[in-house]
């Protein structure tokens, strides 16, 4: 990672550049290798195509010498003796043919598939010439010799089939397997066209035959369909065109006429006849099938010069593109390396003139980024402006500190001397208050005593209220005896009054009565005036007693208003004394506030002293700042900040003793 820091601005780009055309290289390459591919296997495809031909002419020919060996079997040498030479010298020459393409071409180009199959079928030719033999002299039967044809044209179509398996491309696949279905129906027909043949010289169906025959029908019908469904329209056309010809009639007819007489035989119907127009269909289908191989070689061939063509346009697209990418990079490298190299040399001349600009070309990233630094150096002068101008104001600032923390300095040492006096004066207030306090509740304790001794006064006051009025109850009652005696007094008299008058009436007999009389009217009258004197005197007791119990009574309310003025007052002082109390805590913790307080003033003292080093320090940094900027070139410059002398700091306010 460090070797990456350590590489120049070219080389990085270089570098970025590098992977991107590396991979460019690497598409290129890997399209023109595999159009390469392609064209390789288009140019296998047209020779496979070729070799389908040779293999489609081979077992053309194969399949007339079949016919024509099965007719000669059949008719036990009677038919076909001249025509089988010569068909099999049209065999061999397309044997021939295609022995020579197989000698002119790789096995490798072919595919194993291919070359199996066709090792297969040489196997098989290899004894071609003793079925030959055997034919020619009948020591074969019709279905050997069939079945040998049959067989090697079946591996030798399967070659075709191979062709087909062996190649990717979609359209030439299609085609493949069309033709090779043509292929397949086509040699059904020639099979067919054998067993008929060896069934009409023989004028009779076997069972086998019979068979064999329907089954060869049925796989033409199959194989037929199979072909016009894969095949394009301009050969389904050719076909059926090909298949409109009266001479596929006329073996339709001939088919018919086995199938009608397959059972009873006698078809009535000439070997060489059905042979000639079984051959004339099967020339029609291989003029179809030549169309189809054509077309198929047209494809090949046609995809072989697109392959061709595609390549020449991956090779020069490729090379291009590559040299394209290379200018581009190299341009964009120069580009940006000559940019970022005029920027530096203009960078590096600045030497701290913050007028100078870098250019603006364009309106890439870097030009966005020459910009951006033209902006920030306009904003850096002005940065450097204003920072001029606060060390200005800081070192302004720093002086008026200093004298404002002289002025602190000095009012705090007031503060503290006042804090000093205004504590001492708190300590006698807190005695003052602590004495009141005292007093208060020694106050306190007389007005208990005092309503104590009121409360006792008041039960005293109610206990005699209580014998004034049983006094006077009494007095009433000795003058309501007093009373009933002088009512007595009263009745006495009159009743010595009355005695006496008939005393006085009786004469000498009643004058000792009348005496008594006397006496006893005489002591009625000191009893009542004695009753007179006793009421009189009680009725003075009674008024004095209502005048006790009235002077009772009001010392009993004064006692009892006594009371509740000694309970007010007993309130009172319990307030006195709880407010002193509370008063007497209050200056404690005014004490404390002040105690705290001249700390406070204290510290106070000692932050002013730190301040004012603060401002020293502060008016150091703000010179040493106005140094820094003034190595910057502005437009607007700015005077020197001036430096004034500042006042000494005051050491911190003592502290109290």
């Amino acid at each position: 990672m460090m070797a990456l820091y350590n590489l120049s601005i070219r080389n990085k780009l270089l570098l970025i550049l590098l992977l991107p055309v590396l991979g460019l290289v690497y598409f290129a390459v890997a399209g023109i290798v595999e159009r390469q591919r392609t064209y390789a296997e288009m140019q296998r495809l047209e020779d496979l195509a070729e070799l389908a031909g040779l293999v489609s002419a081979l077992v053309h020919e194969t399949q007339k010498e079949r016919g024509m060996s099965a007719g000669f079997v059949g008719s036990r040498g009677a038919r076909f003796a001249v025509e089988l030479p010569r068909q099999r010298e049209a065999t061999d020459q397309q044997l021939q043919s295609l022995t020579r393409f197989l000698a002119q071409t790789p096995n490798a180009e072919l595919g194993n598939g291919i070359v199996r199959r066709l090792d297969a079928a040489r196997s098989r030719l290899g004894s071609l010439a003793e079925q030959r033999q055997g034919v020619s002299a009948l020591n074969i039967g019709a279905d050997q010799a069939v079945g040998y044809y049959t067989a090697l044209n079946t591996e030798l179509l399967d070659v075709v089939g191979e062709l087909a398996r062996g190649t990717a491309q979609g359209e030439l696949v299609q085609r493949l397997a069309a033709y090779y279905n043509l292929l397949q129906s086509k040699e059904r027909a020639g099979i067919e066209r054998a067993v008929l043949t060896n069934t009409f010289a023989a004028d009779r169906f076997t069972e086998a035959l019979f068979l064999r025959f329907t089954g060869l029908v049925g796989e033409q019908n199959a194989y037929t369909h199979t072909f016009l469904s894969l095949a394009p329209n301009a050969l389904q056309e050719r076909y059926k065109q090909s298949m409109g010809n009266p001479v596929v009639a006329e073996t339709e007819r001939l088919r018919a006429r086995a199938f009608e007489r397959a059972v009873s035989g006698g078809f009535e119907v000439d070997p060489n006849q059905w042979f000639t127009r079984q051959t004339e269909k099967i020339d029609l289908l291989k003029q179809v099938e030549d169309a189809v191989a054509a077309e198929l070689l047209g494809v090949a061939q046609r995809l072989g010069s697109d392959a061709r063509r595609d390549l020449v346009v991956q090779v020069a697209v490729a090379s291009l593109a590559v040299g394209l990418a290379l200018l581009l990079a190299l341009l964009v490298t120069h580009s940006l390396t000559g940019v970022l190299r005029r920027t530096l040399q203009t960078i590096a001349q600045s030497e701290g003139d913050l007028n100078r600009r870098l250019e603006v070309l364009g309106n890439d990233e870097l030009a966005q980024l020459n910009r951006a630094f033209n902006e920030a150096t306009d904003k850096t002068r002005l940065l450097v402006q204003r920072i001029s101008e606060s060390a200005h104001a800081v070192h302004e600032a720093s002086m008026d500190i200093a004298a404002g923390n002289q002025n602190l300095a000095q009012r705090t040492e007031e503060e503290s001397a006042s804090l000093v006096e205004t504590a001492a004066s708190m300590e006698q207030i807190a005695a003052t208050v602590r004495h009141t306090a005292d007093n208060a509740v020694q106050a306190r304790q007389l007005a208990d005593s005092l309503q104590q001794q009121a409360r006792e006064a008041a039960e005293l006051a109610s206990r005699t209220q209580t014998a004034m009025t049983e006094m006077r109850e009494a007095s009433e009652k000795v003058a309501s005896i007093v009373g009933a005696i002088d009512q007595i007094a009263f009745q006495t008299n009159l009743l010595a009054l009355n005695a006496s008058v008939e005393a006085a009436r009786a004469g000498e007999q009643g004058r000792g009565f009348a005496v008594v009389a006397s006496e006893v009217r005489h002591l009625a009258q000191r009893s009542a005036e004695e009753a007179g004197a006793i009421r009189g005197l009680i009725g003075d007791s009674v008024q004095k007693v209502h005048e006790g119990v009235a002077l009772v009574e009001q010392s009993d309310r004064s006692l009892i208003d006594i009371q509740g003025g000694v309970t007010r007052v007993t309130k009172l002082i319990a307030d006195i004394a709880a407010a002193a109390d509370e008063q007497s805590k209050g200056v404690e913790q005014i004490n404390l506030a002040i105690a705290q307080l001249d700390q406070v003033t204290q510290q106070n003292a000692r932050l002013v002293e730190e301040a004012a080093n603060a401002s020293q320090e502060l008016d150091a940094q703000a010179g040493e700042m106005a140094a820094l900027v003034g190595q910057f070139h502005v437009d607007a410059g700015l005077a020197p900040v001036a430096r004034r002398e500042r006042p000494p700091a005051r050491g911190a306010a003592r502290t109290p003793a």
